[in-house]
């Protein structure tokens, strides 16, 4: 039905391992996931080529998916707490039903949002927001991602408000989760897919927002936190 896909860059392949047993902890109802990067690893289902610029490397990847519709993620994206997988089956229902709507963002940060009601629990994404477009977690079809990468032909993962305007050409509507969960810095931790938003700040742990979270992280797996650092 729906496919995990995570990137990630050798600079994080320390994360990996946390990341992979979260997941297998909090969504173990999940059964396709892809987690890619640069460097190959025991860990790792697609490696791309470093120098091809993002567009590419994530066309190259989704088209190795079969499933229709993908949940996108970074490996710094680490969940705490269990994902309500029947929730994420009713906003797919919802996408393949609308024809108009082609992504929905599991979580409300604090840039894009609208006073425009979907229904009780979801809103339009602003589309002439900067962040119309977010690396945020998020349900999307994957034919629409497809779309917005050939057209914008990003060449970094930050480019954000470049593939906005891409998103605006195309005339696709989405929607974000209005479903709060707790209020951590500029946004609200997801209590659809409740992850650490983010786990990284810099290179450096992310611990002045997410200081619970990220020790218990740091205990269960027996993280140095000094070798990277905290902030």
């Amino acid at each position: 039905m729906v496919t995990l896909i995570t990137y990630s860059h050798d600079k994080c392949k320390d994360l990996h391992l946390p990341y992979i047993t979260r997941l297998k902890r909090f969504f173990p109802s999940l059964s396709n996931h892809m987690l890619m990067s640069n460097e190959s690893g025991p860990l790792i289902d697609f490696v791309y080529r470093d120098g091809d610029p993002h567009y590419n490397q994530m066309i190259q990847c989704l088209s190795e998916i079969k499933d229709d519709f993908i949940i996108y993620s970074q490996e710094d994206y680490i969940l705490f707490d269990d994902v309500n997988f029947m929730k994420i089956e009713e906003y797919v229902d919802i996408l393949s039903k609308n024809d108009q709507l082609h992504f929905i963002r599991l979580i409300m940060s604090g840039v894009g949002n609208s006073t425009r009601s979907f229904n009780t629990e979801l809103s339009y994404v602003d589309r002439y927001s900067p962040y119309f477009f977010s690396t945020q977690v998020t349900i999307w079809k994957r034919s629409s991602l497809v779309k917005m990468f050939e057209r914008s032909k990003s060449k970094s993962i930050f480019d954000e408000p470049h593939n906005s305007k891409f998103l605006r050409e195309l005339s696709f509507e989405g929607l974000y989760t209005t479903k709060l969960g707790t209020a951590t810095g500029a946004h609200h931790n997801s209590l659809i897919y409740p992850y650490i938003a983010t786990a990284l700040v810099k290179g450096k742990w992310n611990v002045s927002e997410y200081p619970k979270e990220l020790e218990e992280l740091f205990y269960d797996h027996k993280i140095n936190k000094n070798i990277r650092g905290v902030r």
